[in-house]
């Protein structure tokens, strides 16, 4: 069946083999509680997940920043290399 059929809280077979070579079939309760669990999953963890919302919300900036006419002002106390820098992950983020 694999992940692409997977619900949540929808009962999943598992086989276990023995050290004697015996198998043992039951069925368990999957513990992917909610649609956003399932979606973690199909992405490889929650921290993938995460990470590819990040890179996806840094390349909304760095578009936004390129036909905006680059890097917007600097807020109050924060210096041009770090702007670069931010520039520079949100560029690295959409493969520019």
């Amino acid at each position: 069946a694999g992940l692409d059929s997977v619900e949540p809280l929808q009962m999943v077979p598992c086989r276990i083999e023995m050290g004697d070579g015996t198998v043992h079939e039951i069925e368990l309760k999957c513990r992917i509680d909610t649609a956003i669990e399932v979606e973690y999953i199909e992405h490889g963890g929650v921290l993938h997940s995460v990470l590819r919302n990040r890179a996806l919300a840094a390349c909304a900036v760095y578009t936004t920043m390129k036909y905006g006419g680059g890097p917007p002002p600097a807020p109050p106390g924060i210096f041009l290399p770090r702007r670069e820098a931010i520039w520079h992950v949100a560029a690295m983020a959409c493969g520019a």
